[in-house]
């Protein structure tokens, strides 16, 4: 009955016992559940057995977290850093072999077909390899994110590719980010800044999955591509509170065209 609340929650049946009694796991998840349970005068056996239910095993998950007091969108930040810090030391050869492919991706597909859905052959190598470039390193971070969603219970797996988007942006490889285009955003920064984001926002919320824009000319010329990111994951349904297969977002790429 120490174990801190949040560590309840990796049963299903724990957050909805919770907020019944109207114990606060968000921006309190790291206290003992005997603590809060004595707070509000609660019998700590019987909350214990009713959140850690037969019903509950084997189905471990990472719970739809409500913003607290704290206006949190997870979780408070002390119980996410300790979850984080755990998440990062398991992850960290994914976020190296990211950064490691990565270049390796735009080096080695010269040659690629075009992948823009019903796009004709150009006359237009450079673009060509550009597009086949951003198709691969859009590839690796989907499959990355999925998979790390569904083998581990850790903060959401798009953490770690904001992370590799950040090496890479350091490093001048490319620019990519993860928006919204349900219009309403869990955290304002995710929401559509720019004019080519905002139309490709749009493109998504019209049953688009992919949009391109080259801007500039010459050697300044920039292939910048939106692709749509749908919760393909239970998990990632219940946490952003929608259905399975609805829209979430898109991933915006900018890339020199070379």
């Amino acid at each position: 009955m120490n174990r801190p609340l949040v560590r309840w929650l990796l049963h299903d049946s724990a957050a909805r016992v919770f907020e019944r009694f109207g114990i606060d796991y968000c921006c309190h998840g790291t206290t003992p559940l005997a603590e809060a349970c004595a707070e509000r005068s609660l019998d700590v056996n019987r909350v214990g057995a009713e959140s850690d239910s037969r019903e509950a095993k084997g189905s471990i998950r990472r719970g739809r977290f409500r913003a607290g007091c704290c206006g949190c969108e997870v979780l408070c930040s002390s119980t996410e850093k300790q979850l984080m810090r755990k998440a990062l030391r398991r992850l960290r050869w994914v976020g190296v072999s990211l950064v490691v492919m990565a270049p390796a991706a735009l080096a080695l597909t010269i040659g690629l077909p075009s992948w823009a859905s019903g796009s004709a052959p150009e006359s237009d190598p450079a673009l060509e390899r550009t597009r086949a470039q951003v198709k691969m390193l859009d590839d690796l971070f989907k499959v990355a994110v999925v998979d790390i969603t569904n083998r581990y219970d850790v903060p959401p797996a798009v953490k770690v590719a904001k992370t590799i988007f950040k090496a890479a942006k350091d490093k001048r490889y490319f620019d990519a980010k993860l928006l919204d285009a349900t219009g309403s955003p869990q955290n304002e920064a995710n929401a559509p800044q720019d004019e080519f984001e905002k139309r490709a926002a749009k493109a998504m919320t019209d049953g688009k999955t992919y949009h391109e824009e080259v801007v500039g000319k010459g050697n300044a010329r920039r292939l910048r591509v939106a692709t749509v990111v749908p919760a393909v994951v239970q998990r990632c349904a219940k946490c952003h509170g929608v259905k399975q297969g609805d829209l979430l977002g898109f991933l915006s790429y900018d890339i020199a065209v070379n």
